[in-house]
């Protein structure tokens, strides 16, 4: 939230900044060109391809859909900034726009939490909770899921977003925020700040807790089978892991550096978004993810595309960890 007076000085810098202007579209073309034919083909393989369907396939079908939803926001992104962060298409856009782009990002985190959960309860608990993980739970919980995030990130849709800056003659979206949108400074801070903990603190604590559990269970389990399975899941957990801290803690704690020299007059706006980036490169990422932690998803692509060369090894293990899942059909 930008008042006159800053507009002369800050916000003018950041507006004509070289980085918003010609790196961030830069960026944001190339993981749009990578991340969307990999999420189509995802998509594809899991609604079409894989049976049976089982609430970590129904999950992973939402996380595919918020990756792809959001990649497809990324045109808008680069247009906007090569044209030098000037906002052409209106403010309803505008606002549509903002809610897909940080709204699938939330959706996208909050599945992943799922999945890890799912996971949790299919490993740790098999018996006590396998009424609760079934494909109906599953799919109640990504509409649950949806709406949530919807209701988190309605300022977005009754705020217009969009903002004349006469000095430059151009009509920013969402880098200006009109004072309209909270009722002051504590306001925006809490607002922001109920984002960080419901989208990034909660689910980074939640799925660790799961996968250390999960680890420690595996460790002490007795099965000859479940042990050779050991190195496999620890180096999946760790990757999960390392991809979301990556991807994601950068921008967070950016994001609490600016609001902390915002209330002081400062900003480090342009660093916060070029941060962003980061957590556009997860619609990346999450498909390599599927095809290096499932037999079952990788087959189906080497099936699927020659390309890929086929291994006849016959293993058991089938998505996202269910090599060690006693329930992994349910």
């Amino acid at each position: 939230m930008i008042n006159r007076s800053t507009l002369l000085n800050s916000t003018l810098e950041m507006l004509t900044d070289k980085t918003m202007l010609y790196g961030l579209p830069t960026i944001y073309l190339l993981v749009f060109i990578i991340s969307t034919p990999l999420n189509i083909i995802s998509l594809w393989l899991f609604c079409c391809r894989m049976r049976p369907k089982t609430p970590t396939v129904i999950f992973l079908i939402n996380l595919a859909v918020t990756d792809l939803l959001y990649s497809l926001t990324l045109p808008f992104q680069v247009g906007y900034h090569l044209s030098g962060n000037n906002w052409q298409v209106g403010s309803v856009l505008c606002s549509l726009v903002t809610l897909l782009f940080y709204g699938n990002l939330h959706c996208s985190v909050l599945t992943i939490t799922l999945i890890s959960v799912e996971r949790y309860l299919g490993i740790v608990h098999p018996l006590r909770f396998s009424h609760l993980c079934t494909n109906r739970m599953a799919g109640f919980l990504c509409l649950l899921t949806w709406l949530f995030v919807l209701i988190c990130n309605c300022p977005f849709i009754y705020t217009d977003l969009t903002i004349y800056i006469q000095d430059l003659n151009i009509t920013t979206c969402f880098d200006v925020l009109p004072k309209s949108m909270f009722p002051g400074m504590v306001y925006f801070c809490l607002y922001f700040a109920m984002q960080i903990m419901l989208f990034f603190l909660f689910p980074f604590i939640t799925m660790t807790l799961c996968y250390c559990s999960i680890i420690r269970t595996l460790l002490r389990s007795p099965p000859q089978h479940v042990r050779a399975s050991h190195k496999h899941v620890v180096r999946l957990t760790v990757l999960v892991l390392l991809v979301f801290t990556v991807c994601y803690l950068p921008t967070q704690v950016i994001l609490i550096i600016h609001m902390v020299k915002a209330n002081w007059g400062g900003s480090i706006y342009v660093v916060y978004k070029l941060s962003l980036t980061l957590n556009t490169l997860n619609g990346c990422f999450d498909p390599l993810l599927y095809y290096f932690a499932s037999k079952e998803f990788r087959r189906h692509v080497q099936r699927s595309f020659s390309c890929f060369p086929v291994n006849n090894y016959n293993g058991t293990s089938s998505h996202m960890v269910e090599l060690v899942n006693p329930r992994a059909t349910t």
